[in-house]
């Protein structure tokens, strides 16, 4: 059966509610994608069960003359147990009558606390939820909408799992892929199908288009634009976001869309005029310092939001990096393992401390350093 639910105000997107049925049934719900505070959705529940009081609390009927112990004659011959009624037992002798509330209101299911995963689902949920809200563009001109098919129905997709708040994607160039073992994504770290290389803008751009429209909306934000062609061309960051900054009004000023494939002002002529020579880099990844002799240098390295500690995962991936494990899947699930194995000897939280980690003698950097001694690190710069 489907349940009519109205979002509650204060209720963010991707969070779980409580809804009950017409039976006094409750159920966890979450709010999904594109549902505005006071909208509707709805949710499919399982049908509700006939009512246990119907059958247990009918009136008993004149025993029969034979005697039949403790139980009551109903239509058919049936026999069927009189149990004790909630609230109590009844005076010897006296017939147990349900009322008419007792047959129409089973007690609801006891209510049951949140788990720990729930809560981190359900607050990773709001917190892609927010990001989503705050990378969309405040002014709806500042975006690029392609033209529908004849049904006038942009397709949905659905790269990432429901744990997101939304689908989202994650571009990165086909050399990182080598650092990945498992099927992850490397910013929001849910679980994902498959990955794609990104077709050309300039020969196919309406297959580019709906490979980056991963929410399937038919928009393309100016920020999702911007890091799918970083990850695309080699590009100095900073120069290219400026210069899209100032060019990017011009792409689509009244917001409908006809001006994305137009030849003197669309994303294409955009692109085209953007992505010079001057303005591309060549990719240099400086290799990391010695973990063996400059590891106060190298935490700092991989530390990259400097909040002084490392999580399991980017510690895992600093490892592969530093001994150039990218290309070997088999050592990159092997050293996942040896982190996963070592990480909770010596920290109890999600993140292992600098102070933790690099402590003499009984720090988790020396237990890595002793159990990698097989293996080189890269060449590390000089000077570092």
């Amino acid at each position: 059966m489907m349940l009519r639910v109205t979002r509650p105000s204060g209720s963010p997107v991707g969070s779980q509610i409580i809804v009950q049925d017409p039976s006094g049934r409750q159920f966890r719900a979450r709010i999904p994608p594109g549902v505005a505070e006071g909208g509707v959705f709805h949710v499919r529940v399982p049908a509700a069960a006939p009512a246990m009081w119907d059958h247990a609390y009918a009136t008993p009927a004149p025993r029969s003359s034979g005697g039949g112990g403790g139980q009551a004659a109903v239509p058919g011959g049936l026999p069927v147990a009189v149990p004790t009624p909630p609230g109590g037992s009844v005076p010897m002798g006296l017939p147990v009558t349900a009322t008419p509330a007792q047959r129409q209101q089973p007690p609801p299911p006891p209510f049951s606390r949140e788990t720990d995963e729930e809560r981190e689902e359900r607050e990773l949920a709001q917190a892609l939820a927010e990001s989503a809200r705050l990378a969309e563009p405040s002014n709806s001109s500042f975006g690029l909408r392609p033209r529908t098919g004849s049904d006038g129905v942009t397709r949905q997709l659905a790269e990432c799992a429901d744990l997101c708040a939304e689908p989202c994607a994650v571009f990165w160039d086909a050399s990182s892929r080598r650092e990945l073992p498992s099927k992850s994504c490397p910013l929001c770290r849910c679980d994902f199908d498959k990955a794609v290389v990104l077709p050309s803008l300039e020969r196919q751009p309406e297959v580019w288009f709906r490979t980056c429209d991963v929410k399937g909306d038919g928009y393309l934000s100016k920020q999702e634009v911007i890091n799918v062609l970083l990850s695309q061309f080699p590009l100095d960051v900073d120069r290219f976001e400026a210069r899209m900054e100032d060019a990017w009004p011009q792409v689509d000023p009244n917001g409908d869309g006809d001006e994305f494939f137009a030849p003197e002002t669309g994303l294409l002529a955009l692109v085209r005029a953007n992505l010079s020579d001057d303005m591309r880099v060549e990719p240099v990844e400086a290799a990391p310092p010695d973990v063996r002799t400059q590891r106060n240098a190298w935490f700092d390295h991989f530390d990259e939001d400097k909040t002084g500690s490392l999580t399991q995962e980017e510690l895992t991936r600093a490892l592969v990096k530093t001994y150039a494990l990218g290309a070997d899947l088999a050592q990159v699930r092997t050293m996942r393992d040896f982190v996963a194995a070592v990480f909770p000897a010596f920290t109890a939280e999600a993140t292992i401390s600098r102070d933790a980690f690099l402590r003499p003698g009984e720090g988790l950097a020396d237990t890595i350093i002793a159990q990698l001694d097989h293996l080189s690190p890269r060449p590390s710069p000089s000077g570092v």
